[in-house]
């Protein structure tokens, strides 16, 4: 029985050892041919209140515009003036995000960049301007 076991073992070893070569080869090319994505994300944005604001996302998440692993999305927001610059990096799997305790009454520029271990491509910014307080 023992021998048996051991027989078996060796059987399937080589092919085990095939699958994780083929894996780490697969990993290989997807990082040495990875860039930033071709195409941006397309992005909306509205304020529903004086300290909040939604922001929604599309994406063509095909292996012609991804050229790599979709690692998430930066969600960059900056009042107009050019103070208080944010970041939120986002899931992968979410287009949309809802961006608290920003400033009352203020205009925001909101851009998502989808990025790669190689790099990030950007939206064209979106202009939002929050609600006055008392507002909805």
């Amino acid at each position: 029985m023992k021998l048996l076991v051991v027989e078996n073992f060796i059987q399937i070893l080589p092919l085990k050892l095939f699958f994780v070569l083929l894996c780490n080869l697969f990993c290989l090319f997807c990082f040495l041919l990875a860039t930033a994505p071709v195409n941006p994300p397309i992005v909306s944005a509205q304020s529903h209140s004086s300290t909040s604001i939604s922001v929604q996302w599309s994406f063509n998440r095909s292996f012609e515009n991804v050229l790599g692993i979709l690692q998430g999305f930066n969600v960059h927001y900056v009042k107009q003036d050019g103070e208080d610059y944010a970041l939120v990096t986002v899931d992968p799997n979410n287009s949309t995000i809802t961006l608290v305790n920003v400033s009352t009454f203020t205009t925001y520029n909101i851009t998502v960049g989808a990025f790669t271990q190689a790099g990030e491509t950007k939206s064209i910014p979106v202009t939002v301007d929050t609600l006055q307080d008392g507002r909805m």
